[in-house]
C-alpha cells in the first residue's frame, strides 16, 4: 500500500483496508490519549489526526483517479448531502478498466513479474 503519494491508482479494496485501518488507528490514538493526558486528550490527538487526515487525502485522490477523476474532487467530500453520493462512488463503484490517464489498472497485474498487463494481453484467449 502506497500511503504517502498521490500518483497512481488505488482499488477498491485498498481503498477499504486503508479506512479499516485509518478507524482502528483514530481509536488507538484516542484511548492513548485518555490514559495519557486524561484532561487535554486533545493536545495529545491533534497531530495524530493531522497525519492520517494527510494520508486519508492522499489515498483518497488515488482512489479518484481509479475512477478516471481529478484528485480535486475530494474537496466535493466537503459538500452535504453529495458527499454521501460520492462516499458511495468511492466505496462501490469498480475503478477504470485498464490503464486510464493517471497510470495503469490496480486489479491487473502480472504477480510474477510486477509488471502491469497491456489490454491486447487482457483481451487475449488463455490457454
Amino acid at each position: 500500500m502506497k500511503l504517502f503519494t498521490a500518483k497512481g491508482r488505488a482499488s477498491r479494496k485498498e481503498y477499504a483496508v486503508h479506512l479499516m485501518w485509518l478507524i482502528l488507528f483514530i481509536f488507538i490514538v484516542i484511548c492513548m490519549g485518555e490514559l495519557l493526558v486524561p484532561n487535554r486528550n486533545e493536545v495529545f490527538v491533534l497531530p495524530f489526526f493531522l497525519f492520517f487526515w494527510i494520508i486519508d487525502i492522499l489515498v483518497t485522490i488515488r482512489r479518484l483517479h481509479d475512477l478516471n477523476r481529478s484528485g480535486r474532487q475530494y474537496w466535493l467530500l466537503m459538500i452535504p448531502i453529495y458527499n454521501i453520493y460520492l462516499s458511495l462512488i468511492l466505496w462501490f463503484k469498480r475503478g477504470t478498466r485498464g490503464p486510464n490517464r493517471y497510470g495503469p489498472d490496480p486489479l491487473y497485474v502480472n504477480l510474477f513479474s510486477q509488471q502491469t498487463l497491456t489490454e491486447s494481453e487482457l483481451s487475449r484467449p488463455v490457454g
